[in-house]
């Protein structure tokens, strides 16, 4: 399957996480959309069929993942901010949730210029995309995608994603 970007594309996005993935089919999946037909299969000489990405060839997973990465890391800069608890749990929570939801992630993917990216991934398959809810949402579950694929790529490291999620000012 083709990627998603050039070799530039991909040195672009990934000076702007301040990361470089080890392996770069976890950001070229982090791209694809849900609308994005999987790849097909390969054998190996065994003969048993594999895929590039495994079982999970849109970004959904990575999505998931990435959203519980940016919770544990805004966790743990309350915890690590060292004010008092009791009703600032629930503040910390609310935060969270605030800084996850779409129109927030929507801004930090447009202000890394993802946008061309996201129009090219609609343009592959026959679709145009409109600035509309719709495409806010997946604009914000490619940027919790992308901090999965790093979670993933960096073997659960928590100071790299927290270095990722910090440099993107989630």
């Amino acid at each position: 399957m083709a990627t998603p970007f050039s070799p530039e594309d991909r040195s672009e996005i990934e000076s702007g996480l301040g990361y470089t993935f080890a392996d770069p089919k976890l950001l070229d999946q982090a791209f694809r959309l849900c609308f994005t037909p999987p790849p097909s299969p390969t054998q190996d000489a065994a003969g048993n069929a594999s895929s590039v990405s495994g079982n999970h060839p849109t970004n959904e997973l990575l999505t998931v993942i990435g959203a519980g990465c940016i919770c544990l890391v805004l966790g743990q800069e309350h915890h690590d901010s060292a004010e008092p608890i009791g009703h600032r749990i629930v503040s910390s929570a609310n935060s969270c949730e605030i800084r996850q939801k779409a129109e927030c992630l929507d801004l930090i993917g447009s202000a890394n210029m993802w946008d061309r990216f996201l129009a090219a991934e609609y343009n592959r398959h026959g679709k145009v995309r409109k600035r509309s809810f719709l495409e806010s949402e997946e604009m914000a579950d490619l940027v919790r995608a992308v901090i999965g694929a790093v979670w993933v790529d960096s073997k659960q490291n928590f100071q790299v994603v927290q270095r990722v999620v910090q440099k993107l000012q989630i």
